[in-house]
């Protein structure tokens, strides 16, 4: 089945000033499905890491942006493994505003950019974690050809 086309296209372009409440709205949509027992959902403290991110000018920071409204965010990380001098990516944060009826399709969007910038700046592989609730998640990553390699173990001590 085909997804109806948006009236208005979609373009992700770089985040800028503008898009901090938008894109503190997704990191908040985003701590509550990874950290379901102790998310941050304190606007300040997302406001604060991501204002001085943009003013450093940080790369791979982009908006999927329909009509002049930021409907996905993602922020792809450029890292250098410490050990071997090798440059990776990571995918410290993606998410869509799933009130849009293609919300499914915004998300391949946006995460396709992501790999083609990862590769566009040389890098060679592309590492990102997801909660395992986190279905939707887990099946774009697979979708994508990602492979599990690490898990995560936690007991709570209560």
């Amino acid at each position: 089945m085909a997804l109806d086309q948006p009236t208005v296209p979609t373009t992700i372009r770089p985040a800028a000033p503008d898009d901090l409440q938008a894109i503190v709205a997704f990191e908040i949509a985003i701590a509550r499905i990874t950290f379901p027992r102790d998310p941050i959902v304190d606007p300040a403290v997302h406001e604060k890491k991501l204002r001085k991110a943009l003013e450093r000018g940080e790369p791979g920071m982009f908006v999927l942006d329909r009509g002049g409204a930021a409907l996905g965010w993602l922020w792809v990380y450029l890292n250098t493994n410490f050990l071997t001098d090798e440059r990776y990516a990571t995918f410290r944060s993606l998410a869509v505003d799933e009130t849009q009826p293609d919300a499914p399709a915004l998300a391949e969007q946006l995460f396709g950019y992501g790999i083609a910038y990862a590769r566009a700046t040389g890098m060679r592989e592309i590492t990102g974690k997801v909660h395992v609730a986190n279905v939707r998640m887990r099946v774009l990553y697979k979708k994508a050809g990602f492979e599990a390699e690490h898990l995560t173990m936690k007991l709570y001590l209560e």
